[in-house]
């Protein structure tokens, strides 16, 4: 191998082994040129543990404790995330007519459009979110979005649950409030209906009527209606309100008086509770949700990645040359071998026939002498 390969071998192969290796590097310098770019976009958000508990309802909501549960949870939130309306939106964003597609056409955008989003979860609580694009721009642009649309499902989800609670709670405050005398200012009940129908028509304006805040909200408002029509009727007071949470006595007389006042007062201290809550819900940047790392403007394509061409490109083409260097002296080898061989196979022919003809010419000799 030393002998096939050696320093006066390689020299007189050289032209060829530099014509392999740029070969191989002009085609790989080509392509890394040619082959569209990939740009990498990623970012960790973290949802905390808050997200899935609450102290003071405890006794309504079982909390998980189970970190493989709950990283289940938030994966599954993540998922809901990258929903068919939110691709939908960004197919929109992207300037793309969804009514001119057929279902089909639509299907494989999505899965193209899904396909770019990578999550991966990095600890308990932490997710990496990853978009590759060929599109910088939207590479950054999408990253962002799925972030935004994961807050907002992640709000949706928890101020579904809070508003149907809350509901429970003032339904069962409603049971109650018959055998409750609160008495109470029946303006504030009405101040606080106001409020209930402005923030009403303030989401109806952004949302559809089937949105879980605008659901939600109604239902608190046909309570506080029922409610506030009890009270008018009898006591300028309304037992349903969160205001009036004091100072109320059991009309029944029961011998277990207390026991309902304690269950009546406790209902009144979780409805405040919920309505602090839900009103906390409003802010943009949830608590209970955080960017370990925000996603940064790509400097550098993930791919192609020309050094690596290069490299590639370089060992290719040695090792070609190599083989061609070894397969060509092989050859030529055997070309001199069969060359050496087909001249002493002439040599021996003609050796043979100087002899015969010396036997001839001595045969002839003797024959004339006799």
């Amino acid at each position: 191998m030393e002998k096939l390969f050696s320093a006066n071998l390689l020299k007189k192969y050289m032209i060829q082994i530099v014509a392999i290796i740029g070969v191989f590097v002009g085609v790989a310098l080509v392509a890394a040129f040619t082959i569209k770019p990939r740009y990498k976009v990623a970012s960790v958000v973290s949802i905390s543990p808050s997200y899935f508990q609450n102290s003071l309802m405890r006794e309504f909501l079982s909390e998980v404790y189970d970190p493989n549960e709950l990283r289940s949870q938030r994966m599954s939130i993540m998922t809901a995330a990258l929903d068919k309306d939110f691709l939908d939106q960004i197919a929109r964003l992207d300037g793309i007519d969804i009514s001119k597609e057929t279902s089909t056409e639509a299907a494989e955008r999505r899965m193209v459009t899904l396909s770019s989003i990578e999550i991966i979860p990095t600890q308990a609580s932490d997710f990496q979110i990853s978009v590759i694009s060929h599109n910088r721009d939207k590479a950054m642009q999408l990253n962002q979005k799925v972030i935004e649309n994961i807050i907002v499902v992640l709000k949706e989800k928890r101020m579904g649950m809070l508003t149907n609670l809350r509901s429970a709670v003032a339904a069962q405050i409603e049971t109650m409030s018959p055998n409750i005398e609160v008495p109470a200012s029946h303006e504030a009940q009405l101040a606080r209906m106001a409020n209930l129908e402005a923030q009403v028509a303030d989401l109806k304006e952004r949302f559809s009527n089937q949105h879980p805040q605008v659901v939600a909200l109604e239902k608190q408002l046909a309570t506080y209606k029922k409610l506030s029509s009890k009270s008018a009727a009898t006591t300028p007071g309304s037992a349903g309100s969160v205001e009036s949470v004091s100072n109320y006595n059991i009309k029944d007389g029961s011998t277990k008086s207390a026991n309902y006042n304690t269950v009546y007062d406790d209902l009144i201290r979780k409805l405040r509770y919920l309505n602090i809550v839900i009103t906390a819900e409003s802010t943009p940047q949830p608590s209970y949700f955080s960017v370990v790392r925000s996603p940064e403007y790509p400097l550098g394509a993930i791919w192609p990645k020309k050094t690596l061409f290069l490299i590639w490109s370089l060992l290719l083409g040695i090792l070609t040359s190599l083989i061609f260097v070894a397969v060509a002296e092989v050859a030529a080898q055997k070309l001199v071998a069969a060359k050496k061989a087909k001249a002493n196979r002439k040599l021996d022919f003609i050796e043979e026939d100087t002899i015969q003809t010396s036997k001839t010419k001595a045969n002839a000799e003797n024959d004339e002498t006799l």
